[in-house]
């Protein structure tokens, strides 16, 4: 039982890692700036090519975030 639950946590973990890398390969480098709209600022984001927008409807307004669009 205990080699069962050591060879499903290893594959788990190794399986985690591959797609973790996968997922950014096809933005993995690449820096945006998108704007915040709560703060008014300008934000960085690295690993990510498209800037979006969320409501913050405790703060009333627009939070700026970047993401990886090939995800």
């Amino acid at each position: 039982m205990k080699l069962n639950t050591f060879f499903a946590t290893f594959f788990f973990v190794v399986l985690s890692f591959v797609g973790g890398k996968a997922a950014f390969a096809g933005c993995e480098g690449q820096t945006i700036t998108c704007i915040d709209g709560c703060s008014g600022r300008n934000i960085t984001v690295y690993n990510a090519d498209t800037c979006s927008f969320t409501y913050d409807s405790d703060r009333g307004c627009n939070t700026g975030y970047g993401y990886c669009s090939g995800q």
